[in-house]
């Protein structure tokens, strides 16, 4: 079942608008990757491995909610909104696609727009705050189009007589190539190796979900990444923070959803256990600090800078891990890669 990811319900996610089944994930920064059909489907398929006995649920309807913000969660993205409830409940209901196009569609006060991020379809009334998520024959064509690529075994309707008179949206369907591939099993998504959790999430700790790297608190004694099919958390920042923005994905940051094979890549545990380094959690003066002016990690230990982590290994002579030059290279810095062993020694 590939829908209803949104709609008025009773629940605190009832607040959100945004299409029943968008394909892929385009929410605002800080939302879940995982509301949409393509994390859906992938997840099925990496489970299985048989994309072929995996039919793609797809809704010939919509949902409304009234009392909807005339502002977007995101100024520049117009999809996403949130209603006010009314008596704690949130107000809203089901519109079938016939009804919609003979009814929403031809008042003037709905202009249908089209999402391109997430291939989806909605409309806001503006004067009446009436928000109207649906699937439409340009979203269904993108889904259609999604299963045949997929090698998934076909498509689920919700519901066929919701369909207009002209049968806009079985046609659609059932001009879908779904035969067009011959090995049943042949998949393209980029499948996780791991077979268990390795990353913070708001469910182990409000503190630490999102953090990431050499430099974080260990997840069950894991070095933690990010979860590669969260596409709106799945890149690790060179600040140890899970994400999507360039900064994350690009540069010195690690993209696990692009390449998933970097969530075994090794040391996966720390080389030095128990760490001798001060970690994200670490309150301010203590983290990414080093050497003997700053408060011992454990009795008489000095922090040290994480021999495993290639964004902060050397101890600069003025107490703070990093790389480059002003950290590795200059008189008094200690470059712990290379001298994992080292020890600070007490200056009193």
């Amino acid at each position: 079942m590939t829908y209803d990811f949104f709609g008025a319900w009773e629940s605190k996610w009832g607040a959100y608008t945004g299409p029943p089944a968008p394909l892929y994930f385009g929410m605002p920064p800080r939302f879940s990757g995982k509301t949409n059909v393509h994390w859906t489907v992938k997840y099925y398929v990496c489970k299985t491995k048989q994309p072929h006995k995996i039919n793609m649920g797809v809704p010939f309807y919509g949902r409304f909610w009234r009392n909807v913000d005339r502002e977007s969660i995101d100024p520049s993205d117009p999809m996403w909104r949130r209603a006010s409830a009314v008596n704690g409940r949130f107000v809203g209901g089901f519109a079938p696609w016939n009804e919609i196009k003979e009814s929403w569609l031809t008042n003037a006060n709905y202009r249908e727009q089209f999402h391109e991020k997430t291939k989806s379809t909605f409309a806001f009334n503006n004067q009446e705050q009436i928000y109207l998520g649906y699937e439409s024959p340009r979203s269904l064509k993108y889904k259609a189009d999604y299963a045949a690529d997929n090698n998934l075994g076909g498509l689920m309707i919700w519901a066929i007589d919701q369909d207009d008179s002209n049968l806009t949206m079985m046609k659609i369907v059932g001009d879908a190539p779904l035969c067009k591939q011959t090995n049943p099993s042949s998949y393209s998504y980029k499948c996780s190796p791991l077979d268990e959790k390795r990353w913070w999430t708001m469910e182990d700790s409000e503190e630490k979900a999102g953090m990431c790297g050499r430099s974080a608190p260990l997840y069950k004694g894991y070095y933690p990444v990010c979860d590669p099919d969260d596409p709106g958390y799945s890149c690790c920042s060179p600040e140890g923070y899970c994400g999507k923005s360039d900064k994350h994905c690009t540069g010195l940051g690690i993209n696990y959803e692009e390449n998933p094979n970097l969530l075994t890549e090794e040391p996966v545990r720390p080389t030095i256990d128990p760490p001798l380094w001060y970690l994200l959690d670490a309150p301010d003066g203590k983290r990414g600090r080093c050497g003997a002016d700053i408060p011992p990690i454990t009795g008489h230990t000095f922090p040290i800078c994480n021999p495993d982590d290639k964004n902060a290994h050397c101890c600069s002579n003025g107490g703070y891990c990093g790389t480059g030059d002003q950290f590795c290279a200059c008189d008094g810095c200690i470059d712990f890669k290379k001298n994992p062993s080292y020890r600070f020694k007490s200056k009193h």
